[in-house]
């Protein structure tokens, strides 16, 4: 006869056995005053939800006052190579981060400044206008209906911290996965405050979730500036590495 086990939940933070609750354990939460529209820059170790000390890649968003912001990326592959993405995006300060015109250049490298590797480079440049999406790769255009609240997937790691400073409980959104194509129905959605053990004590934490179409649920939890200090999603965690060039000293 088979042993029954208790398997916690990966993003129970009531569980001192989960997965979050350990990666929490692990970090210096940052606790210098932050200013969503301003000039800022956060680091997130990009981690396997398989293995909690198990790095595969990195990813950065840097954002400037008046709404320009960069996310970067990369995955690590064989032989000191990189698969990076690196978008430049011209976004609103609403709620959504929303993005008006953007270029996303995906590429093999060892740097994020090498040439792409065996000719790997791919370069888009896409804008919002009126409700249509306009997407132009290499000599090839296509155009696509956007109506409504939308975003791309990396400025949500922005867009929930303004959710939480404002107090809002939900959003329907379409979702621009890899900068270019639109999942609708999306949804994120405030799941209650809990309280998180730290490497300093005890914090409260804020966690939304977000689910839709073609979408692997996740959750976010924030603290009380409104930095996401964790995304966990599948087989995927982020973890909150540096801001502004100050480490939090997780892993380390």
């Amino acid at each position: 006869m088979s042993k029954e086990t208790n398997i916690p939940i990966m993003q129970d933070l009531a569980d001192p056995a989960s997965l979050i609750s350990q990666a929490f354990r692990l970090l210096a939460p940052p606790v210098n005053p932050f200013d969503p529209d301003g000039d800022w820059t956060h680091t997130y170790q990009d981690i396997s939800s398989f293995k909690l000390k198990q790095l595969q890649g990195e990813l950065t968003l840097q954002h400037k006052a008046g709404g320009a912001l960069q996310i970067k990326s990369f995955r690590d592959c064989p032989d000191h190579y990189r698969f990076y993405t690196i978008a430049d995006l011209q976004c609103g300060n609403d709620t959504l981060c929303t993005p008006s015109a953007w270029t996303v250049e995906t590429k093999v490298a060892k740097t994020a400044t090498d040439t792409p590797y065996l000719n790997s480079g791919l370069i888009k440049q896409a804008s919002v206008k009126d409700g249509v999406l306009s997407i132009k790769t290499g000599g090839a255009r296509r155009t696509l209906a956007l109506p409504g609240n939308y975003t791309c997937k990396g400025c949500l790691l922005d867009a929930v911290g303004r959710m939480a400073r404002q107090g809002i409980k939900e959003m329907h959104f379409t979702l621009l996965d890899e900068y270019d194509e639109p999942c609708s129905d999306q949804v994120i959605s405030f799941r209650g405050t809990s309280q998180a053990k730290t490497r300093n004590g005890t914090i409260e934490i804020t966690c939304y979730q977000h689910t839709g179409t073609a979408t692997i649920p996740g959750v976010f939890f924030l603290d009380a500036s409104g930095r996401v200090l964790f995304y966990l999603s599948g087989m995927q965690m982020l973890a909150l590495a540096a801001t502004n060039g100050t480490e939090t000293g997780y892993l380390k």
